[in-house]
């Protein structure tokens, strides 16, 4: 699930119970972290990428951080038009084919007729797709799929943050550059871009199935289920396979989660109020999480 869990990092849809379902045991905690020294502290959400307007409004325990924050941390500031723009430069600099090399050339026969179909289905040509490299039509159409539910990132977490953050005067800053995150997702060989593109189309059938246990997990803080529903456990793949799961797992989250924490560690040495909005898988995945690599450099890590 770490190509379509990744684009979420994490999205989750509204399943229509209410705060009255929650009991009042399940609904004491949120996946949000307050990370401290002896001096300093920041708040840490696990957020949402992509929702829709039911999810609003968020709970005054998150609301309260983040209000008492100075400054608002994303993983990359989206209120930026140069940050943006240099993500979609860099996106089509290392998403596309070589001069005179189609799609088609580099899939099999039979996941080029499966993604053929998908666009057909969705009342799109795969033409538009010809130039792309098998890695970023996988992040395209997991796009496309999520927004098919009636979410979008406009109504995601980041940006109702960042439009209250603009509006109170926070500061806003990066956690990361967009060529971290683009080397993230650009696969170092089309071989593993296939079977990049092949899980997610497999991922993009149990979406609404997905979404909905990932959405209730979140709701009711339910941190145990979320994670294994990030990292099922799978007995039919390959030896293989695994070993390409792991070499996605450690771009996408591992070695970022270095990167981040550094950045973190920085921000808690100003001593200045920072509430950092980060994909929740990077704070319960594993043993190398964000959060477990920042108790092991001795912080103070405590759930709210």
């Amino acid at each position: 699930m770490y190509k379509i869990i990744f684009l979420l990092c994490l999205f989750f849809l509204n399943t229509g119970c209410t705060k009255s379902q929650i009991t009042e045991q399940e609904s004491t905690k949120h996946f949000l972290w307050k990370v401290s020294d002896a001096d300093s502290y920041v708040w840490i959400l696990g957020s949402i990428h992509m929702a829709d307007s039911t999810f609003y409004p968020l709970d005054p325990v998150i609301m309260n951080a983040f209000n008492e924050s100075q400054a608002l941390v994303l993983e990359i500031d989206i209120s930026n038009d140069s940050v943006l723009n240099e993500s979609s430069s860099l996106s089509m600099d290392r998403g596309v084919l070589p001069s005179g090399q189609l799609l088609k050339d580099v899939l099999p026969d039979s996941t080029y007729m499966h993604l053929d179909s998908l666009f057909r289905s969705w009342g799109l040509s795969i033409d538009l797709f010809k130039n792309f490299r098998p890695w970023m039509v996988a992040m395209q159409i997991s796009a496309m799929a999520i927004e098919r539910t009636g979410f979008s990132s406009e109504w995601g977490i980041e940006y109702m943050l960042m439009d209250q953050a603009v509006l109170l005067g926070k500061e806003i800053v990066s956690l990361e550059t967009p060529a971290t995150q683009i080397e993230a997702l650009a696969t170092p060989s089309d071989t593993l871009g296939v079977y990049y593109l092949e899980t997610t189309l497999k991922e993009i059938s149990q979406i609404d199935s997905l979404l909905s246990q990932i959405a209730f997990a979140w709701q009711t803080g339910n941190r145990s289920k979320l994670q294994s529903l990030l990292n099922p456990k799978s007995q039919l793949k390959s030896d293989k396979e695994k070993e390409m799961d792991n070499v996605i797992k450690e771009k996408i989250y591992s070695e970022r989660n270095i990167g981040m924490v550094n950045r973190i560690e920085s921000f808690i040495k100003e001593n200045k109020k920072f509430f950092i909005a980060v994909g929740a898988a990077h704070l319960i995945e594993d043993d190398d999480n964000i959060l477990e690599l920042l108790k092991n450099k001795g912080f103070k890590v405590d759930s709210f």
